[in-house]
């Protein structure tokens, strides 16, 4: 950062002496023909090299306080660690302390994410290995098996969320004055099926309409509105109540 700044005020006393002399040549009365042309391009080339050396100047402080932040980042010495509070800054951090892991630290992130359920990221450190080390196969192995694990434990507790929310629908609807049967259909119980026996088309779009957001909050790909007769109505995810 020193030698940056040297440099910086170097050229900048070099060009502003530069300019000075320019300007008392064309005030000189011995003045030749073409200083005028002469003394023109030297501050323009001076003002240009102010601003070269000053946008590279910004250029190295951005990236060595990227730099000093990411090594924070990596290895917190008791500084905040947002401290930098430009987004640039933070994104230039999170980039170079990526790119300076090693295949084995980018191993044990992806595994370290796996366990919290971070998957995006875990995928995300495994590319980051080349296909030739040893231990990638069987780390990609691993958080597939881990992933499929996570993803059907999700399904299984998502399935009974919903098998309780058809109990919990039906007491509801009990204290209403409606006595249905509510259930769920499917190895997922992804169908909620309200059976009463005086359902009706107007109840059943009344209905529809107060569950909706509740039944595709829950994921039900489909629900059933029946007088456990001749009538029944159904809603798709995506469609309408009607008449089947």
């Amino acid at each position: 950062m020193c030698l940056t700044a040297i440099a910086w005020a170097v050229v900048v006393i070099g060009c502003v002496t530069a300019i000075t002399v320019c300007v008392q040549a064309l005030r000189s009365p011995n003045r030749q023909p073409n200083t005028a042309k002469v003394c023109a391009a030297v501050i323009s080339a001076a003002v240009a090299a102010i601003i070269v050396v000053t946008w590279v100047c910004s250029t190295i402080a951005d990236a060595e306080k990227a730099e000093q932040y990411a090594k924070d980042y990596k290895e917190p010495t008791g500084k905040i660690v947002g401290e930098v509070k430009d987004e640039a800054f933070r994104a230039a951090a999170a980039d170079y302390a990526f790119s300076s892991l090693t295949s084995e630290q980018h191993i044990a992130k992806a595994k370290a994410d796996a366990l919290a359920s971070k998957w995006g990221s875990a995928h995300k450190h495994l590319d980051a290995v080349p296909d030739s080390h040893p231990q990638k196969k069987a780390a990609l192995a691993d958080l597939a098996t881990r992933e499929k694990k996570a993803l059907a434990e999700d399904r299984k507790q998502a399935a009974e969320a919903r098998r309780q929310y058809a109990k919990t629908l039906e007491r509801i609807l009990l204290d209403r004055g409606l006595d249905a049967r509510v259930t769920t259909q499917g190895a997922n119980a992804e169908t909620l099926r309200l059976q009463y026996v005086l359902m009706s088309r107007a109840l059943a779009d009344q209905l529809n309409q107060e569950l909706r957001l509740q039944i595709s909050g829950l994921e039900f790909k489909k629900a059933i509105f029946t007088d456990g007769y001749n009538e029944t109505w159904q809603w798709q995810r995506g469609g309408a109540t009607g008449g089947v």
